[in-house]
């Protein structure tokens, strides 16, 4: 049976090949790239496989050598080595159906004050096209008065200036 490493053994095997990796720096590398490590148990009676010391090592010369960020560095492990496919985040059922209630309700409300929107919108814009109607027919009318006014001032003035004319 392969002899498996906890994080404390981790750390001073990497001290004493001289790459000093401190204890928050290593808890980061377990939390961030996961499902690279190969592992069994939980919590402080988790305990990683040989390859596993590859991968810190891998992550820490990337991390210094290269630069890379998490990002950067996910996709190299990947390339070299197998994701954990039986690696996934606890699930809690109960939460997960609160957040899924929760999300529907806010959803919900979200739904109903854009129909309110959209109804705001069909008032104003009703509003906007009677208004716009009764300008129009106001402007017709005025446009009307006005030309039967020229009209009637151009008829006197050419009856005044045809009788001036006599």
């Amino acid at each position: 049976m392969e002899k498996l490493y906890s994080l404390k053994e981790i750390r001073e095997l990497l001290d004493s090949e001289g790459m000093g990796i401190p204890d928050g720096t290593l808890r980061n590398y377990r939390d961030n790239f996961k499902e690279f490590l190969k592992s069994k148990g939980k919590g402080r009676l988790e305990r990683y496989s040989k390859t596993s010391i590859d991968v810190f090592k891998t992550i820490r010369r990337f991390r210094t050598e290269y630069k890379y960020d998490n990002d950067q560095i996910r996709k190299e492990l990947a390339k070299i080595y197998e994701v954990d496919i039986d690696y996934r985040e606890p699930l809690d059922v109960e939460e997960a159906l609160r957040s899924l209630i929760a999300k529907s309700d806010s959803f919900e409300k979200q739904i109903k004050k854009l129909e309110e929107l959209l109804d705001n919108i069909y008032y104003l814009t009703k509003l906007q096209y009677d208004m716009s109607t009764k300008v129009l027919s106001v402007t017709q009318q005025k446009i009307a008065q006005d030309q039967k006014d020229f009209h009637r001032i151009k008829t006197l003035l050419a009856d005044n200036f045809s009788a001036g004319g006599e």
